[in-house]
């Protein structure tokens, strides 16, 4: 943090409480009865409970809210399927109580930047009717949520799986600027809280700490019996997941998961697919090991609707079925895991951590562990997880993120995040640009929006520097729906670009002609995925 950005953090400005009087205090109490026996009623049906720790971290982020009046917002950081969700459920518990920091129920949202319905719907089946309105995903930032916000005070706002979609230029940061939430003067004004989740909060992480005294981190601590990914290490149940689709050895690769399926009785088996085509490829190759002694099951955003997977997995399999992935699966769904046998994590040339460990793997973790589950993952994120966990989130620790970036002198950055676009008295307090010494800067932008969104920001930031209309928009695609780009040298400089091999041209992607000093470039966090697409202005001043 700079001088001047600590000063600024150690400005006497406070929260203008607005404390519920009379009436309005007594309605409150009345109302959180009605609350807590729907919570309560929750546990009886089994659909959510509020277990010990969980309610310590509750009462623990609303006493760090109440020990200090200039905190905007806390940062809860747990291990994947810890319990990060009932720590939600307390904060909602403990903040609706009949005290100075009461919020009324109303003014409480939950929302992430999952687009997901399959997250939406089942935050709303585990938390009580009364709030179910105020939980929104990121399709309804726009209209709902800042319909439902907009002008109130007394807000708690929480951020379910905060390291999603936390771009500066992705949705959750432009709705935020939009409704003035980037504004730290304006959350103080109208006593607005943030709380943010998150087993993997990358970037987040490192920008929240420039907010100085307005940030703490809460840990939330696992309870008895719980089971995460570096137990698993331990306990030798993990393997390096390799390519089953396309490569000479996918053939042996699936051998490999034979083996272990023929010692154990009847399960479900969970596989990660590439999309389209190369998923028929795997499942090919999956029938030419397996025959017809197998179930076969696809699962889908196509099929989800018509395939009940939570119902299925209740009930042991009359012989083993293997479940094919598509993109579902990721952050923040469960699993009940007593009937699952083998899960197998996409194999990828880049493999994000992040990615990583909210996938197949994160899904394996939590308390209800059937110790006979074996997860093909990839096994240097786990290390890399267990490194960052040791160091307290260290900047030291590495870490391979889509917000995080490794400098020259070995230290893990943001990117550029929501948290890093916050504005402390119109100023911001960290760069919005990475900008590393003697490097072009770099501005990347997501998704098939990301076209647009350039647009409009060198129209603001660089047209009248460097002038001209600013990058032209791309239509061609190939048949499986991706964008290529061009540069080097050679039959190949046209193709697919991985975001890793992108960053390795950056210092030559830039004309030296003097009329213009940009690139505009198409890659994939993922080449084997059109989703994971990202647009990178590379530029130099």
């Amino acid at each position: 943090m700079t001088t001047n950005s600590a000063a600024k953090c150690k400005e006497e400005k406070k929260r203008v409480k607005s404390l519920l009087q009379g009436i309005e205090l007594k309605r409150q109490g009345l109302r959180q009865k009605q609350l807590s026996l729907q919570i309560e009623e929750l546990a009886l049906d089994g659909t959510s409970e509020i277990h010990f720790n969980q309610r310590l971290a509750g009462q623990e982020i609303l006493k760090v809210f109440s020990d200090h009046p200039d905190l905007l917002m806390v940062l809860g950081i747990g291990l994947t399927q810890s319990g990060k969700t009932g720590v939600m459920y307390s904060c909602i518990e403990e903040f609706t109580k009949p005290h100075e920091m009461a919020v009324p129920i109303e003014n409480i949202f939950i929302i992430t930047g999952l687009s997901s319905t399959e997250w939406k719907d089942q935050t709303k089946e585990r938390i009580p009717e009364m709030l179910r309105k105020n939980v929104f995903h990121r399709p309804d930032l726009k209209t709902k949520f800042r319909e439902g916000i907009r002008g109130k005070s007394n807000v708690l706002i929480m951020i379910d799986e905060v390291q999603v979609a936390c771009g500066t230029r992705q949705t959750i940061a432009r709705e935020f600027e939009e409704i003035g939430l980037l504004e730290m003067d304006y959350l103080l004004e109208n006593d607005i809280k943030i709380v943010e989740f998150s087993a993997t909060p990358n970037g987040t992480l490192h920008d929240s700490k420039n907010w100085g005294e307005k940030s703490k981190i809460v840990p939330i601590r696992a309870g008895k019996g719980y089971t995460g990914c570096i137990d698993l290490k331990e306990q030798e149940r993990v393997k390096q997941c390799k390519n089953i689709c396309d490569s000479e050895e996918s053939i042996n690769n699936i051998r490999e998961i034979k083996e272990i399926t023929d010692k154990m009785t009847e399960k479900y088996h969970f596989i990660r697919t590439k999309k389209s085509i190369d998923q028929d490829k795997t499942i090919e190759k999956f029938e030419e090991v397996f025959g017809d002694d197998v179930d076969y099951l696809i699962y889908d955003s196509e099929t989800s609707a018509e395939v009940n997977i939570d119902k299925k997995l209740l009930k042991k399999p009359k012989k083993h079925t293997f479940v094919f992935l598509k993109e579902l699966a990721r952050c923040a769904k469960t699993f009940k895991k007593e009937h699952i046998g083998v899960w197998y994590e996409r194999f990828t040339n880049i493999m994000f951590d992040d990615v990583v460990i909210q996938g197949l793997l994160g899904r394996a973790t939590g308390y209800d562990d059937n110790r006979e589950s074996i997860i093909f993952t990839n096994l240097e994120s786990i290390e890399r997880y267990e490194e960052l966990w040791k160091s307290g989130f260290s900047e030291e620790a590495k870490w391979k993120s889509n917000s995080t970036v490794l400098s020259k002198d070995g230290v893990t950055r943001s990117r550029g995040t929501m948290n890093g676009a916050m504005k402390d008295s119109g100023e911001s307090i960290v760069p919005e640009v990475i900008s590393l010494s003697n490097e072009p800067k770099i501005r990347k932008f997501q998704g098939e929006e990301g076209q647009t969104e350039v647009k409009a920001w060198y129209k603001e930031n660089m047209k009248e520097k460097f002038g001209g209309r600013g990058p032209n928009r791309r239509k061609d695609r190939t048949e499986e729906g991706f964008y290529e780009s061009t540069f080097g040298k050679g039959p190949n400089k046209t193709k697919v670009r991985s975001c890793e091999e992108l960053y390795k041209f950056r210092k030559w992607c830039h004309h030296k002609n003097g009329k213009q000093h940009y690139t505009f470039h198409p890659c994939y966090r993922d080449i084997n995925d059109n989703t994971t697409l990202e647009w990178w202005l590379i530029y130099h001043e």
